[in-house]
């Protein structure tokens, strides 16, 4: 390469390099489409959490004293209903209004509009993005048709007293969400609560007064013996929806195979795959073309969505980056490519004149 060319490469290069900083410099950030509805959610979801958090109250349960925010929602370290370990960050973030906003843009991502229906799977590990999804689906006229359980990992919903399914039912009755749980399950190890703290130890008495006081609040608990049971008695109840919705790690949703885990957040579309007897419903839903939301990574989500971690304070309503989108000037992206695509055309032609001139020596 003569030395003329490489001069030129390197000119190229830190012209792409300039323009690329430029065309970045000069975007601008929008309001996200659904920017409205978004807020609406949000809002929503602020009231119903906020009657959660009086009826926990009214109940003798005291906020956690890791719910730095003091939404009302963080559960304990263990107990007899916790099913696995948590992560307590991921919990703190999954109390924030902006998860509503966000299961707003991922649905509205995802092809979802009024009167569609959405299909859900709630484990208690989260049950701040369980009623977000609830108030989004509302604020944007979904039907959603949704399951509940009751186990949850640390410092989810796992206080026997006061468990996920009757958040949600909570919300509920005080008229805050237009949905009660179409389902009430254990959660847990084949969707039986078999490996709950107190199913581990033998110390059963905590789980079978939560059944007892559930079933007497109208939300009674259907067994399961399988994972194949738990995923049929869902599509069952589901029907044919337009998306598929999973929150935290029910194993009816996210199955026994790797895929919930190597797939686990965000918009998944429809693809082939082979189902067994690992398949969970994310697996069964992708196969029969319908695409599925994910929340099972929080952390990943945040990152890709401007949702502050764990954060120390609550964000201005409407500030977060979730509401926004980057555009950029496409006037100038047009230019620096038209004048890239003209010099490596320029290249080309002087590496074809090089190499006629070594032809004739």
């Amino acid at each position: 390469m003569k030395k003329r060319t490489l001069l030129f490469l390197c000119g190229l290069l830190l012209f792409v390099i300039a323009a690329a900083a430029l065309i970045y410099k000069e975007g601008f950030r929008r309001k996200a489409e659904a920017y409205d509805t978004m807020r609406d959610a949000a809002e929503r979801y602020s009231r119903a959490l906020e009657c959660i958090r009086n009826e926990r109250l009214r109940r003798g349960i005291p906020l956690s004293a890791e719910d730095t925010l003091g939404l009302g929602l963080i559960g304990l370290p263990n107990s007899a209903i916790s099913t696995s370990v948590g992560d307590l960050e991921a919990k703190r973030t999954a109390e924030l209004p902006e998860m509503a906003a966000l299961c707003v843009r991922l649905f509205a991502e995802a092809g979802l509009k009024e009167g569609d229906t959405l299909a859900a799977c709630f484990s208690g590990s989260f049950p701040g993005i369980d009623l977000a999804a609830v108030c989004a689906a509302d604020a944007m006229g979904l039907r959603i048709v949704y399951s509940a359980a009751v186990g949850a990992s640390f410092y989810g919903a796992n206080i026997p007293e006061y468990t996920a399914p009757e958040m949600l039912m909570t919300a509920y009755e005080a008229g805050l969400i237009g949905s009660a749980p179409a389902l009430v399950t254990m959660g847990g190890e084949n969707d039986a609560g078999t490996n709950m703290t107190g199913a581990l130890m033998e110390e059963t008495e905590e789980i079978e007064a939560v059944k007892a006081r559930l079933a007497a609040e109208g939300l009674a608990v259907t067994p399961v013996a399988s994972l194949d049971e738990a995923v049929r008695l869902r599509l069952g109840i589901c029907g044919n929806p337009a998306a598929f919705v999973n929150v935290g790690g029910n194993v009816a949703g996210i199955g026994r195979n790797a895929f919930a885990l190597e797939n686990s957040y965000g918009i998944l579309a429809p693809q082939r795959i082979r189902l067994n007897e690992g398949s969970g419903l994310m697996e069964y839903y992708l196969n029969e073309g319908i695409p599925v939301i994910s929340f099972l990574n929080i952390k990943k989500l945040c990152l890709e969505y401007g949702i502050a971690f764990d954060p120390d304070r609550l964000p201005e309503p409407g500030t977060a980056g979730v509401y926004y989108e980057r555009r950029y000037d496409r006037g100038l992206i047009a230019a620096a490519g038209a004048v890239t695509f003209a010099a490596l055309i320029l290249i080309e032609k002087d590496r074809k004149r090089n190499l006629r001139e070594r032809e004739k020596h």
